[in-house]
């Protein structure tokens, strides 16, 4: 990845870090019965700090595996544009951290499967409906 999506990704981390700082202290002052301004029960708050948790989990674990390039890199990492077929024709997507609208996430099947490879390798993705087969055509 770049210095730039490095940069970003340490950023993303702030902010997580501060998130979960914050639903952590808000489920303890609700486990010692203080309450919650947002009418959180106890249950909701313990899922919203372990979502929280889990975040900056994936976020550390994301940027000890990066690798930083500079002037772009060949490889796939966060940040990088993919144009992929899996059988249907090029698809292009940008390969985040997260999935989103036009995005591959880095924890999803797809996204471990194809992590690190470059154009022209071939993958093998797990899908509930059995595995398929992954060719990565461009990395931009």
């Amino acid at each position: 990845m770049s210095q730039q999506a490095y940069r970003a990704l340490e950023t993303e981390l702030e902010v997580a870090v501060r998130e979960y700082t914050e639903a952590h202290t808000r489920m303890e002052d609700i486990q010692d019965g203080g309450g919650d301004a947002e009418g959180l029960s106890g249950v909701e708050a313990v899922f919203e700090a372990d979502a929280a948790r889990a975040r900056v989990e994936r976020l550390q674990r994301a940027i000890l595996d990066a690798r930083i390039v500079e002037g772009g890199s060949s490889e796939i990492g966060i940040g990088s544009t993919v144009t992929i077929d899996a059988g249907e024709g090029p698809e292009t997507y940008r390969y985040e951290m997260n999935a989103g609208a036009g995005c591959i996430g880095r924890g999803s099947p797809l996204g471990e499967a194809i992590w690190g490879k470059r154009a022209g390798d071939t993958c093998q993705v797990p899908a509930p409906g059995g595995t398929y087969t992954v060719t990565v055509l461009e990395v931009v």
